[in-house]
């Protein structure tokens, strides 16, 4: 029954990925490199698919992946879909297949692969490689007041509490 269901009423082509780096083959990524990769399907089945279906991990490698929405498409509608994928820390080839998944768990359509080779940086990578420092969003030199603390040029005019007192409780 649920095999006569799938075939007659869900159904789903892959019709490309629009991901430039999947379609020119170069596949390759540092270890957790975090990006996105999406596809364009189609509804080439009779029916609209449930609500609440949804891309999903079937078999291969465990990876770390992310799906934002569901997708219902009606018949002959077509949508991009996309999925937010990390890399494992591991080095070595990696290979991932996800289906369409209906609310009670029936898969259907065309299985998508994810192929990942996660290497090390290259010499050239690791050379290129900028290590930005964060800005200090207020430069002291453009303030219009005086500071405070360790860095001040001018000793505050708020004096210390005085040090050593045993006649006040510590504060825990």
């Amino acid at each position: 029954m649920e095999e006569a269901f799938r075939q007659s009423c869900l159904s789903s082509t892959v019709k490309e990925c629009t991901n430039k780096e999947a379609i020119s083959g170069t596949f390759t990524y540092r270890p957790n490199t975090t990006f996105f990769i999406g596809w364009r399907v189609v509804n080439d089945g009779r029916f609209r698919w449930p609500d609440g279906t949804r891309l999903a991990f079937v078999d291969g490698d465990p990876i770390d992946y992310e799906v934002w929405k569901d997708t219902v498409l009606d018949p002959d509608a077509s949508e991009n879909i996309e999925i937010r994928i990390t890399c494992p820390f591991e080095m070595g080839d990696f290979k991932a297949r996800f289906q369409f998944v209906t609310p009670q768990n029936i898969f259907f359509g065309e299985s998508i692969w994810v192929i990942l080779r996660v290497r090390p940086l290259t010499e050239a990578e690791a050379a290129m490689e900028v290590f930005a420092q964060p800005m200090d969003p207020f430069p002291r030199q453009l303030m219009p007041y005086q500071f405070e603390g360790p860095s001040a040029p001018e000793p505050s005019p708020v004096p210390d509490p005085p040090q050593g007192s045993n006649d006040e409780p510590m504060m825990e």
